[in-house]
């Protein structure tokens, strides 16, 4: 008789649990997103300046290892291949940018439009664990 009345309870504690799950991990996302820009701010050298050659290759080589990396999740997770097409479209066109805009402004808008995409890959512990060691290396 007891456990009809506790379903109400049992059902209001399963509720709680997963509202707070989907908040630590909003709240992750943000702390991981606001420490990568504030990397970016941190080491980006000689801002206004623009990449010569050797730079633009290096960055667009780190580039297409982070869309490797997204790939290796997406089997491995089974992440929504729609989210890995968004991941993909935005490193194309950061590619492209590269050629248009000084440093500070490339750093700033390709880690935005990346993050931006990679908000359902970001979820997941290992996915900003891969997206950070690439940002690092793109940082050197």
């Amino acid at each position: 008789d007891s456990c009809i009345s506790r379903i109400s309870h049992w059902v209001k504690n399963i509720r709680e649990d997963l509202l707070f799950s989907r908040h630590s991990v909003q709240g992750d996302v943000d702390e991981f997103t606001e420490n990568i820009r504030k990397q970016i701010n941190e080491n980006v050298k000689n801002p206004e300046s623009f990449f010569d050659e050797q730079e633009k290759e290096a960055i667009k080589n780190k580039l297409d290892e982070l869309q490797e990396k997204v790939r290796e999740l997406e089997k491995r997770f089974n992440f929504p291949e729609a989210e890995t097409k968004k991941v993909e479209a935005a490193i194309e066109k950061s590619k492209k940018d590269i050629n248009v805009y000084p440093k500070g402004v490339w750093y700033k808008t390709a880690g935005n439009k990346v993050i931006n995409a990679l908000k359902g890959v970001l979820t997941t512990k290992e996915g900003r664990e891969a997206l950070l060691e690439v940002m690092k290396n793109l940082l050197r």
